[in-house]
């Protein structure tokens, strides 16, 4: 046996466990995202602790999130495998790039709904913000999804898509201007110390998702210079900036001491958000190209 087939046995010998580890299968995965939810939201919210046992629970839930995305992965690969092009449900209703926007859209204005209702209780402008907030993402999202649905079946998509871009820049503007208030209520009055570990879960699954989306549009439409596309990956990578602000906030709020460093930490945070949102906005209003976007 010479040394390059038996490299080849012991790669497969330690690539076959690894793979079946990574790739547990779908009800596995969905048993193993619950208890590293569970386990994320009993941890930090009871029995915070030493470094070491974060990073272990950290490190379980970043192994969890590592099994399902495999396995959505896989399962898309098998559906687009087996199922013959544009013969699906979202094919024939022409929602194969529109559905998550939609999605987004929908949990946007439940979003808005039980911050006005808090807001309504509590008489705080905490929640109003985080209202107005959501309802500036609800018109982006229903904005852009609606768009790239109609899209295809426009014979002037480019001029098209150059006039979506703008408004998508407008309402940018809009978002980064509420965005201040977010900071301002985060900074001034500290008020997402209150806020329970599940919404941690949630922020931080939703950054992630975020940014999956970014790079995952960034790297499909790399070669398309059509400025609905790039509006497309401003939307999720300004969504996903945000959502860091917020974690970053709770987190600190949680866990650090120091009033001052919490303070300088997020003022700057807030300062480098608000101006790439700021910039990635002009950008589409004015047509320039940035990689940025």
């Amino acid at each position: 046996m010479n040394r390059s087939s038996l490299s080849r046995r012991l790669s497969g010998l330690i690539s076959r466990p690894l793979h079946a580890l990574t790739h547990p299968g779908l009800r596995v995965s969905c048993a193993l995202c619950l208890i590293a939810a569970a386990l994320f939201i009993v941890y930090f919210q009871f029995f915070f602790g030493p470094v070491v046992r974060t990073i272990a629970v950290l490190g379980f839930c970043a192994y969890a999130g590592l099994t399902a995305y495999n396995t959505a992965r896989d399962t898309l690969q098998r559906r687009k495998a087996e199922t013959a092009p544009g013969t699906g449900f979202l094919a024939r209703h022409g929602l194969q790039d529109s559905w998550i926007f939609l999605v987004f859209a929908l949990i946007s204005l439940l979003s808005n709904l039980f911050f006005l209702l808090m807001a309504r209780l509590h008489h705080s402008t905490w929640f109003g913000v985080f209202a107005l907030y959501n309802l500036v993402l609800f018109a982006i999202n229903l904005f852009v999804g609606r768009e790239m649905r109609r899209l295809k079946a426009r014979s002037d998509a480019p001029a098209r898509e150059k006039k979506d871009a703008r408004i998508v820049g407008i309402l940018l503007i809009v978002l980064s201007l509420v965005f201040t208030g977010i900071t301002m209520e985060t900074i001034l009055r500290n008020q997402s110390k209150a806020w329970p570990a599940f919404v941690l879960v949630f922020q931080i699954l939703f950054v992630l998702f975020r940014l999956a989306l970014y790079s995952h549009s960034a790297w499909h439409s790399r070669d398309d210079a059509g400025m609905l596309r790039r509006a497309v990956r401003t939307v999720n990578l300004s969504s996903a900036l945000c959502a860091l602000y917020t974690t970053q906030a709770t987190f600190l709020a949680r866990f650090c001491g120091s009033e001052l460093l919490r303070l300088v930490l997020n003022l700057v945070t807030a300062a480098a958000v608000f101006a790439l949102l700021l910039r990635m906005a002009l950008l589409l209003i004015t047509g320039e190209r940035a990689e940025a976007s």
